[in-house]
């Protein structure tokens, strides 16, 4: 798919999502992530996906997207899908799978220093709020 093309495609999902059609937003970045695109680029359509499933209520969908995201970024050592599943589980209240993610976020040599800052940041708040919920 060349550059123009890409462009319209995700102008277009994007209105959709933000007029409220999020199954047909949906659709649209799905349609995006199995086209020819890079797979950085597949990455953030999957997490468009996710976000789309979330909106409609469809929390497992929404996990295995966040996957696919992860899958597309991490042959590249990326981050990002991996984080934005960390921070999906902490507000839908999965702490404990949260806490797990960026821990091993902290840990990765890969990871910038300022990344590895936040992350541990995000270890101690969960960690505190996981031990005062006790």
């Amino acid at each position: 798919m060349d550059f123009a093309h890409y462009d319209a495609a995700v102008k277009a999902a994007a209105a959709r999502f933000e007029q409220g059609d999020h199954a047909g937003a949906a659709e649209a970045f799905i349609a995006i992530v199995e086209s020819d695109i890079s797979d950085l680029d597949k990455a953030m359509m999957s997490l468009n996906v996710a976000v789309a499933m979330d909106k409609m209520g469809r929390a497992d969908e929404a996990l295995s997207w966040f996957d696919v995201a992860i899958g597309y970024e991490q042959p590249y050592c990326r981050v990002n899908a991996v984080e934005r599943k960390a921070a999906y589980l902490h507000t839908s209240g999965n702490n404990a799978d949260s806490l797990a993610l960026y821990e091993w976020l902290a840990d990765q040599p890969y990871a910038l220093e300022h990344e590895k800052e936040r992350f541990r940041y995000n270890v101690s708040a969960l960690r505190g709020l996981m031990a005062g919920a006790r």
